[in-house]
């Protein structure tokens, strides 16, 4: 697990996916937006913005903490295709910050 720490822009729940061969639909996620700071090697910090999927559990508790400094873990981790992901933690251990 690794710390995530930023502030929270924005919550909301991406758009309905339809595949076009089968018709199968797969219903949108809730996604929450971080603004977090990248420390560079030249002594500059720059702003980056993470997207994560939000287990739906979590949504109304972190609508709580829109527009404030948080910390959480998440687990990053790759698929044999190369395919990077990241994931929260299955508990919700959000610590307000500022």
């Amino acid at each position: 697990m690794i710390t995530l720490q930023g502030q929270v822009l924005n919550i909301f729940r991406s758009d309905d996916y339809k595949n076009a061969k089968t018709g199968e639909v797969t219903l949108g996620r809730s996604r929450v937006q971080i603004l977090g700071e990248i420390h560079l090697e030249s002594g500059d910090v720059q702003m980056q913005i993470f997207e994560l999927s939000l287990p739906e559990r979590f949504k109304d508790e972190m609508q709580e903490y829109k527009g404030h400094v948080v910390r959480f873990e998440i687990g990053v981790g790759a698929t044999a295709t190369g395919k990077v992901y990241i994931m929260m933690a299955q508990k919700a251990h959000i610590v307000l910050v500022k």
